[in-house]
């Protein structure tokens, strides 16, 4: 016989054979010492033990659907004088769960942290839980391990501080499973994370060459999270000329001079802060 070990919901087969024979039937018992099988009979009524092979010097039998509870030590004997038995170990895997991140409930600002807690349970022995940053490993507190009252398995939580920078807006924070039970990283949540910052101020102009007579507007072009949504225009030590209007994250002019020139500032604001851009009128 040899010792074996399986995943839960896995299958696993034990083998017990004997070198030479007198015709004297092998039998599996299992942990409780009950009769499993007495050479090709069935002795135990449980669907998910089946014969898988039956000869005078070999006794197979395979157990499906593997439960936790099935762990332990089989018996396999042969009724010769004196009785001969041999011993089979079987170490059930408990699986871990998909791992569940809490703590992205709100998003958070830029220069200051964010605590997310993975958890993963069912495992046996203990899981072991990996932050990502994308396809970065990030440190973390050491895994914390509780056994599970009713079963003998054990929840796997770990926690990660991360300080977070506008860069990391929408950047998927990922925590998965090392487990002997299952594929490396075939068990991985990731979500993205949500940063708040104050906007970055760009002015566009409508066309690279401002002619005298046309018609122009300057686009005020704020990238912050959440988007800016009030803009002020003004024109540098200047009050505006009559024909110009702001119209939102619009400047616009309905006929452009050369009393036109100078320099245009837009301040964007989206709660979280605010910016400023400028953008320098030259008409052709």
């Amino acid at each position: 016989t040899s010792d074996e070990t399986v995943a839960e919901g896995g299958t696993v087969t034990l083998t017990c054979r004997v070198a030479e024979t007198d015709n004297s039937s092998l039998q599996w018992s299992n942990t409780a010492q009950q009769t499993l099988y007495f050479g090709a009979k069935r002795a135990l009524r449980d669907h998910r033990i089946q014969l898988h092979r039956s000869t005078p010097t070999e006794l197979s039998i395979t157990i499906s659907n593997v439960q936790l509870s099935d762990e332990g030590e089989y018996t396999c004997s042969i009724f010769t004088m004196p009785v001969r038995i041999a011993r089979a170990t079987v170490t059930v895997l408990g699986v871990p769960g998909k791992p569940v991140i809490t703590g992205f409930e709100d998003p958070v600002q830029e220069g200051g942290s964010v605590t997310l807690t993975c958890t993963s349970t069912g495992s046996k022995p203990p899981a072991q839980l990996y932050w990502f940053k994308g396809q970065e490993k990030l440190d973390a507190r050491p895994n914390v391990v509780e056994s599970n009252p009713s079963e003998p398995t054990y929840t796997v939580t770990s926690v990660l501080t991360l300080p977070v920078t506008r860069t990391d807006n929408n950047a998927m924070i990922g925590c998965a499973v090392d487990h002997p039970s299952i594929n490396n990283g075939d068990k991985k949540t990731e979500l993205p994370l949500s940063v708040l910052f104050s906007p970055s101020v760009l002015i566009k102009p409508e066309s690279d060459l401002p002619r005298e007579g046309e018609r122009f507007f300057l686009h005020c072009m704020g990238n912050g999270n959440p988007e800016p949504l009030s803009f002020v225009w003004q024109k540098k030590d200047a009050e505006f000329p009559p024909q110009v209007r702001p119209d939102g994250a619009y400047l616009r002019f309905e006929a452009l001079n050369k009393s036109d020139n100078g320099v245009y500032l837009c301040l964007a604001d989206n709660g979280i802060g605010w910016n400023q851009g400028s953008y320098t009128l030259l008409v052709q």
